[in-house]
């Protein structure tokens, strides 16, 4: 498994040490140039002084020169050498330590001399200085020549100090680093502690994270909030679980009773032939509460809808003219206001289904005696609008209706085939045509709108 710490780090180690390698390195040549020149300004310094002693005596070119007042021109371990030469290549003067050896005849003027490396007389590594220069009719050359040991030390010096500069401060910002990663990382570790702990059993309302980083908040407030949706549909299944295994049980428990008695008394025709009808009834109650869940499962997989030119006028009125039917058994009237005719490209299907529940619900649930008002409206969007009285219900009962399965005490009857899913679809159906469904409590009148979200053309 990748560590963002380890990649961070060594990432950030390796740049670090590249860029003080590379500052190690300019600083190597500044301080080298720096030395070399320094080094070849006390040439230039030397030579300056071999041409202060060069002088006219008369015609004749002299030098006045002691090697006692310049010691180090005389032969010694750590001697340092000069040559003056005429223009004609006579040797006017040359130093003790140079004998009969000759300095290389390389000269430059005095304002850009000539430096050179060169290998001393003694056998040593040196650096040499060569001036030409014109005094009255004669041309003068000088050369100065010393060893580069101290240099050459100085820069071996200067390689070691920059290499152990450069890795000294790699590896302190490496530790540095470090240090800074594990503090700033320390959230985003801490987080993956609290969600490898989440067990679904005992989901918390959110992470826990309390103050974090602007850098991870929105993984945790979104962590939080698909807690919260966790949470909830854990929720609801274990109410959807309970409610079905409730819906299964009354006519499972019919079901058994009716055979345990026609197995007691299978001479009995009549009762064999009510139990029959009995057994059919209540197994139509169940094939009604399994296609209810099957038809919840198929809308909440998102199918693609087919969207055709609808006569939603004309579909609204055969649909009520179904729910009639209910509703004359418990004497409810259901009325219907909507235009002649209002078409809309959707999906009719879809439609039918979500108009079916409403009407059905309204039907089934109104009091009897009582009136369901159905309307269908356009103007920005189109609504249908169901309205019936609902005395049993209250306020916090509202946001519930629509939750599968749920219905109040009083509606749980050996005899409805309602499973408590129809509003439940009905809402699922109406998101996926890109509409929505809302209920709300009027004095006692349940109020379910329905909206699509075009107007009809």
């Amino acid at each position: 498994m990748r560590s963002i710490r380890l990649r961070a780090l060594l990432g950030a180690v390796v740049t670090a040490w590249i860029v003080f390698a590379v500052l190690a390195v300019v600083d190597h040549r500044t301080i080298r140039d720096l030395l070399v020149y320094h080094f070849d300004d006390e040439l230039r310094t030397h030579a300056g002084t071999m041409v202060s002693l060069v002088h006219l005596d008369g015609d004749r070119l002299v030098m006045e020169f002691e090697e006692r007042v310049l010691p180090f021109y005389r032969s010694s371990p750590k001697a340092e050498y000069f040559e003056v030469w005429e223009g004609s290549g006579r040797v006017i003067r040359r130093s003790e330590s140079l004998g009969e050896n000759d300095l290389p005849a390389e000269w430059g003027t005095p304002e850009e001399p000539r430096i050179v490396d060169l290998q001393l007389p003694d056998g040593r590594p040196g650096r040499a200085i060569g001036v030409r220069f014109v005094q009255g009719a004669h041309t003068i050359c000088i050369a100065v020549a010393e060893a580069r040991q101290v240099l050459d030390d100085a820069l071996a010096a200067l390689v070691v100090s920059s290499v152990w500069t450069a890795a000294g401060l790699g590896t302190a910002l490496a530790g540095l680093l470090w240090l800074v990663l594990r503090t700033g990382l320390r959230p985003l570790q801490e987080l993956s502690v609290r969600v490898a702990r989440l067990d679904v059993g005992h989901l918390p309302e959110k992470v826990g994270m309390g103050v974090v980083p602007v850098e991870i908040a929105p993984v945790v407030a979104r962590l939080d909030e698909l807690l919260g949706r966790v949470r909830a549909l854990i929720a609801r299944e274990r109410r959807v679980t309970s409610n079905i295994a409730h819906e299964l049980m009354t006519p499972l428990a019919e079901l058994r009773a009716l055979s345990d008695v026609a197995m007691r008394f299978p001479e009995d025709t009549q009762y064999q032939r009510r139990a029959a009808a009995a057994t059919n009834e209540t197994a139509r109650r169940m094939q009604a509460v399994a296609e209810k869940v099957m038809e919840l499962a198929t809308a909440e997989s998102g199918a693609a809808r087919v969207r055709v030119p609808t006569d939603l006028a004309a579909l609204l009125r055969e649909v009520v003219g179904l729910a009639r039917a209910r509703g004359a058994q418990r004497s409810v009237t259901i009325l219907v206001d909507a235009p002649d005719q209002l078409r809309v490209e959707t999906d009719p299907v879809a439609i039918r289904v979500v108009l079916d529940n409403l009407a059905q619900n309204a039907a089934e649930h109104a009091p009897s005696g009582s009136e369901v008002r159905v309307e269908l409206t356009n103007t920005d969007r189109v609504v249908f609008t169901v309205r019936n009285v609902a005395p049993e219900l209250t306020s916090e009962d509202v946001p519930r209706l629509m939750e599968p399965y749920w219905r109040k005490d009083i509606a749980r009857t050996s005899g409805t085939t309602h499973a408590g899913i129809g509003l439940a679809l009905a809402r699922e159906l109406a998101q996926q045509l890109g509409g929505g469904l809302t209920t709300r409590l009027e004095q006692g009148v349940l109020v379910v709108a329905f909206h699509l979200p075009q107007a009809a053309r």
